[in-house]
């Protein structure tokens, strides 16, 4: 009966060794799960700190991109203005030049034109002094002539 009692009592020392070895691992395994949540949770939030800054970064690419596009085209813009305004004072001067011309032309043709009528004056009071020359020369011929018969 003793030697019962002792088995008895020995297995339940062992259940008991047993059930805090169990205990222990439970607690072992249960503090394992708590920090493998925090380390994912913490996985979880550098993911989603990187997905922000990733997030970020390419919004500032984007914007980036956008201003250097923005100034290619007012550079471009700035050229094209430039070379309207450089054929737009080509186009200008050359009208100035286009109308210096012609005034000058218009002047050296009023300028021919008063001397020709200048020359044709001359020559129309030479042709009429030299006719009324020949004219008192024939008047001094006959009255030379009619005088030869008196």
């Amino acid at each position: 009966n003793r030697e019962r009692v002792i088995a008895v009592e020995n297995e339940r020392i062992e259940k008991d060794r047993m059930l805090e070895a169990i205990g222990r691992e439970r607690e072992t395994q249960l503090t394992r799960i708590a920090a493998e949540k925090e380390v994912e949770a913490e996985k979880r939030n550098i993911a989603e700190v990187v997905r922000e800054r990733v997030a970020v970064d390419r919004t500032v690419a984007e914007q980036e991109e956008s201003i250097k596009k923005l100034r290619a085209v007012e550079e471009a813009e700035r050229q094209r203005q430039a070379v309207i305004i450089a054929a737009e004072a080509e186009a200008q001067e050359r009208l100035v030049k286009d109308i210096k011309a012609a005034e000058a032309a218009e002047a050296a043709a009023t300028h021919r034109a008063a001397e020709e009528l200048t020359m044709a004056e001359a020559r129309l009071k030479s042709a009429d002094l030299e006719a009324q020359a020949k004219l008192r020369m024939a008047e001094g011929i006959q009255a030379e002539a009619a005088a030869a018969g008196l």
